[in-house]
């Protein structure tokens, strides 16, 4: 029935790229990405928080993991998309070479999230600060 030796490379064509790039760009909606959602890869477990709390409970770690499910995009083979446990938003990364990397680059992704979360908490607090020092001048 099929060939033991299956070949699973595939040649794209420059238009076909580019295109794939363009697509890759778009910030699609949640409705298109869930339309999206082809097979489902094994799914990954990536360290998402270091709790700071010296006075844990015994049995619960300090490290607290999250589990992601990871779909094939069915339009774009370039891109993965990314179904978090406790997020209630799609997202999408590209697909790399070895999807045994799939959670180092998911671990970055979740940092890159938690630190721009961070400045802009920052930034939120640091304007506030200005404001009320501006109303008591």
């Amino acid at each position: 029935m099929f060939d033991e030796k299956r070949d699973t490379t595939v040649v794209f064509t420059d238009n076909e790229m580019n295109s794939f790039d363009d697509d890759a760009y778009l910030e699609l909606s949640q409705e298109v990405l869930s339309s999206r959602l082809g097979e489902e890869l094994p799914s990954v477990s990536v360290l998402v928080d270091i709790l700071e709390d010296e006075d844990l409970p015994p049995g619960v770690e300090s490290e607290v993991y999250q589990d992601f499910s990871v779909f094939a995009d069915k339009l774009n083979p370039t891109q993965l998309i990314i179904d978090g446990e406790y997020d209630e938003n799609y997202f999408r990364i590209a697909r790399p070479k070895d999807l045994s990397t799939i959670d180092s680059i998911l671990q970055e992704r979740i940092q890159d999230i938690k630190n721009s979360r961070e400045l802009n908490e920052d930034y939120e607090r640091e304007r506030l600060e200005r404001e009320r020092d501006e109303w008591n001048d």
